[in-house]
């Protein structure tokens, strides 16, 4: 399958590139796009994520010949990625976090013309965390309160991350509530009922570490996972990638359908 690794000069991105070299069976690199900005273009992959050669430079558009587009990039920039794949008839996969309601929308109307998989986090254990948090929140009920916390680098965008909006999704499925109707961001107030409550927490490289805490009365039950390796996420995006290359346009997919959770 030829790849196309959007964002391929930033922190996933370049893992991603890394990771396709390990599986020469299944992928080949068809592209490396940058921002239009970017000082990077041009310039050989290999080069500009500390690697040899590979043989093909650093451009600001997707080419129309390629397999799957691999997005790593921004909100705004990954929906006209996955328009553009659309028009295209390419697969598309993305672990953008801070999208909107509105472009999730969309991505879900685009999945309806091309397979498109769409995670926040690409760790398969971050998405078994989320499956046992939604099934721990119904058994422990309202009596217990919910509380989300996360914790990335000094220069992560988006908060809370994408991960614990994940994390948080799953605790209001398991009460059967709408994750907007009960997020909790400003704790500036008296905690109400069945409140998810966020706390955001950046400095250094932390890569991410999230915990979501079920707090009763004489007792609390906390789940945690930490990540240690961006590797985690490359590996895992290739893993959808594969996966959704044998599967029919129809649903926005997501790790949840991958592993049938």
């Amino acid at each position: 399958m030829k790849a196309c690794v959007v964002g391929c000069a930033g922190k996933m991105g370049s893992e991603i590139v890394k990771a396709i070299l390990e599986y020469p069976e299944d992928f080949s690199i068809n592209s490396g796009i940058v921002s239009y900005k970017s000082q990077h273009i041009g310039r050989d992959i290999g080069e500009v994520i500390g690697m040899p050669k590979l043989g093909f430079a650093a451009t600001d558009k997707i080419p129309a010949n390629c397999d799957m587009v691999i997005d790593f990039s921004t909100p705004k920039a990954a929906l006209s990625h996955a328009e553009f794949c659309a028009e295209h008839n390419m697969s598309y996969i993305t672990g953008v976090t801070g999208l909107s309601e509105r472009q999730l929308l969309r991505l879900e109307e685009l999945a309806m013309r091309i397979p498109l998989f769409y995670s926040p986090n690409m760790s398969f254990a971050i998405n078994l965390m989320a499956a046992l948090v939604e099934k721990v929140s119904a058994y422990l009920g309202s009596e217990y309160d919910i509380e989300i916390l996360e914790m990335h680098h000094n220069q992560k965008l988006d908060a809370p991350s994408g991960t614990a909006l994940l994390l948080g999704k799953a605790a209001a499925n398991g009460r059967g509530l709408e994750l907007k109707n009960h997020i909790a961001l400003d704790r500036n107030k008296k905690r109400k009922p069945n409140d998810i409550g966020f706390a955001s927490l950046r400095g250094g490289d932390v890569i991410g570490e999230h915990k979501v805490i079920f707090a009763g009365t004489g007792e609390r039950l906390e789940l945690a996972h930490i990540d240690t390796k961006r590797s985690v996420f490359a590996h895992g995006a290739l893993k959808a990638a594969k996966w959704l290359s044998q599967q029919k346009p129809g649903k926005l997919y997501s790790m949840k359908d991958m592993l049938s959770l």
